[in-house]
């Protein structure tokens, strides 16, 4: 049939486009958080979901600004797309290192 033919291609493709934007940006942000590791998907999200984790960046009084939340700011187009479901919160510092080669990262391409 088809349209099953066409929903697993666009599923293939789907998953290998998610690759490579997960490794670029995961490889790009490591100057910042060298634990950062991705996804696609988890037990709560498909493969059209970017999950980001790390291990040491959690939640203290100093570390309170999502990844998720820059990613969002310089991707917009991502939003829906976008979890940091294990971690992933920044101090303001790394923050703004982070949104900084986010947005180098957006001006090559």
């Amino acid at each position: 049939m088809r349209a099953v033919d066409n929903y697993l291609k666009a599923l293939e493709n789907a998953e290998a486009e998610g690759e490579i934007l997960g490794q670029q940006l995961t490889t790009a942000l490591r100057k910042v958080i060298p634990d950062l590791e991705y996804s696609l998907g988890w037990f709560e999200a498909g493969i059209d979901t970017l999950c980001f984790w790390s291990e040491k960046a959690f939640y203290t009084k100093k570390r309170n600004i999502a990844l998720g939340q820059i990613v969002l700011r310089v991707f917009p187009e991502l939003e829906g797309y976008v979890e940091t479901p294990e971690g992933g919160w920044l101090t303001e510092r790394q923050a703004k290192r982070v949104r900084r080669i986010l947005e180098k990262l957006q001006e090559e391409s």
